[in-house]
């Protein structure tokens, strides 16, 4: 196992359930070590953690730690879409250079000419066939399946045991719930939001919120 003064410092901005998945699969990786988790005051209730790292709370917390230990890498495994939106765009804004780290489970199998943005957390078991891409700043839970030829926008988050057929394209800021099944050749727009279980057997605008097998529309 490498040393810490060998390893590449990162913080965590979460605190949250999702953050022992995160410290798990950076304690498998073995080239990063964690410096601190921050819990950001905004998050309500104040997540569960119980991790032997320490945790400080709120972004003024993260700026100091980054000062002070020379901090340029870190990830960010907060679940609100817009809490995680503006904290990336205050990071990038004020640390400029800072790097979001792709964080992927050991267990994770990528196909030929997979393509990954940056600041992606990416599960347990997950396949990625070839030539599929996904963007920024994306939450691939654990067994997730992704066709090839697949586009997955930033902002995405796919829950576990999903299957993405192949030739798929899914718009920034969708969700995909648990077990949700799409076949190929479906284009999901952006923010759209399909429920657990749910079987997409057709394309799907902008906005929609999806459930049911077969899936029909939500009204909003």
């Amino acid at each position: 196992m490498k040393s810490n003064t060998e390893k590449i410092n990162i913080i965590i901005i979460g605190g949250s359930k999702l953050s022992q998945e995160i410290i798990e699969s950076v304690d498998f990786a073995e080239q990063y070590h964690i410096v601190g988790v921050i819990a950001l005051d905004k998050v309500k209730p104040q997540p569960v953690y119980t991790s032997n790292y320490p945790m400080y709370h709120g972004m003024s917390a993260f700026y100091e730690l980054q000062q002070k230990h020379h901090i340029t890498h870190g990830i960010v495994d907060l679940q609100d879409l817009n809490l995680k939106k503006d904290c990336i765009k205050d990071i990038q804004r004020s640390c400029k250079g800072f790097q979001f780290i792709n964080l992927l489970h050991p267990s994770v199998v990528l196909g030929k000419n997979v393509q990954l943005g940056s600041g992606n957390i990416i599960g347990a078991k997950v396949i990625m066939n070839s030539d599929s891409t996904l963007g920024d700043f994306c939450w691939i839970n654990n067994r997730v399946s992704i066709g090839h030829d697949s586009t997955i926008e930033p902002y995405v988050t796919i829950d576990t045991n999903a299957t993405i057929g192949g030739n798929t394209r899914i718009g920034k800021g969708s969700y995909i719930g648990m077990s949700a099944n799409i076949v190929n050749d479906i284009t999901i727009a952006k923010h759209c939001h399909i429920e657990a279980n749910t079987l997409v057997l057709r394309s799907v605008p902008a906005n929609t919120k999806m459930r049911g097998i077969p899936a029909t529309v939500v009204p909003s």
